[in-house]
């Protein structure tokens, strides 16, 4: 999706540079794991925030959420 992005952006033809400048600028693209901010969370994008504890539910065979966004433990 980031790879995506920046074609869309800049063009086959972007620069090394101009990718770089792009990517350390980016903010909200969507993705699975979260909400992408570079600006924020340099170098990653995603933080702590975006972290989902998840675990494997047998009886419906799909993973189902075990923590609220940031791990912090759902209420039960």
């Amino acid at each position: 999706m980031l790879v995506s992005s920046v074609l869309r952006k800049l063009g086959t033809a972007a620069t090394a540079v101009r990718i770089q400048d792009y990517l350390q600028h980016l903010k909200g693209l969507a993705s699975v794991s979260g909400v992408y901010d570079f600006e924020g969370t340099p170098q990653r994008g995603l933080g702590p925030k975006n972290a989902l504890v998840s675990r494997w539910n047998p009886a419906t065979k799909s993973w189902e959420a075990a923590s609220e966004l940031g791990g912090i433990p759902m209420a039960e």
